[in-house]
């Protein structure tokens, strides 16, 4: 069935979903009215080699991006879905 973990910062929910055999999914939705900054790869314990599969306000898909190397910025009412292996 995979494993799931949730954590939650302040306006800041963040999951992640992971089975056997398929890529991760770690979801981050910022709630709040103010820009949040976060290392999600630390925080829930990723891989920091991600794709942005999904961004709500920016088209950002299949980009590749290095968490270990910037925190990934959410600005008031965005989500982003980043997959990893």
């Amino acid at each position: 069935m995979g494993e799931m973990s949730v954590n939650r910062d302040g306006d800041l929910l963040m999951y992640t979903r992971k089975a056997e055999g398929f890529p991760g999914y770690l979801v981050a939705i910022n709630f709040g009215n103010k820009r949040v900054t976060e290392s999600f790869y630390k925080v829930m314990g990723i891989p920091s080699q991600v794709k942005v599969v999904f961004h709500s306000h920016e088209h950002h898909d299949n980009t590749a991006i290095d968490l270990s190397r910037n925190s990934y910025v959410l600005d008031p009412y965005q989500a982003v879905v980043l997959e990893y292996e």
